[in-house]
């Protein structure tokens, strides 16, 4: 009886050992396959009908417009930025009115805007003032 128990552990043992190298023998195989890299050369059809190459070609333009696209949105942001800086250069730039320093984005209400003229001759006919009261004005 226990010789017949050492043989079922022996060949337990063996079966074991065997598919262990087995394993390593599909292991060593599957590392050789992935290393060689990129798909074979021979015209393997694949379902769709479409061969390796023609896949591997329409792969390769679609990376190749996809790169051409990220170059022009890069070229578009950054002028889309430089853009925004000039805007905020020309509203930080400070400018003169009546000798008096007068910081961009400021409005200036006592000075003359392009519709003032309008306004006064508006204020004549419609309501028979020749000025506003000085709150509503300035």
């Amino acid at each position: 009886m226990d010789d017949l128990i050492i043989d079922d552990v022996e060949a337990e043992e063996e079966l074991r050992r065997q598919e262990e190298e087995d394993m390593e023998l599909a292991l060593q195989r599957s590392l050789e396959d992935s290393r060689r890299g990129g798909p074979s050369k021979n015209r393997s059809r694949v379902a769709g009908g479409k061969d390796l190459q023609s896949l591997d070609d329409e792969i390769e333009d679609v990376e190749r417009k996809i790169s051409s696209l990220q170059g022009l949105l890069k070229a578009l942001k950054k002028e889309r930025d430089q853009k925004i800086r000039e805007i905020h250069r020309a509203e930080a730039t400070p400018f003169f009115d009546h000798g008096e320093e007068v910081t961009a984005g400021t409005v200036d209400y006592n000075g003359e805007f392009e519709w003032s003229g309008a306004l006064h001759d508006k204020l004549m006919t419609v309501f028979g003032f020749d000025s506003f009261r000085s709150c509503q004005e300035g």
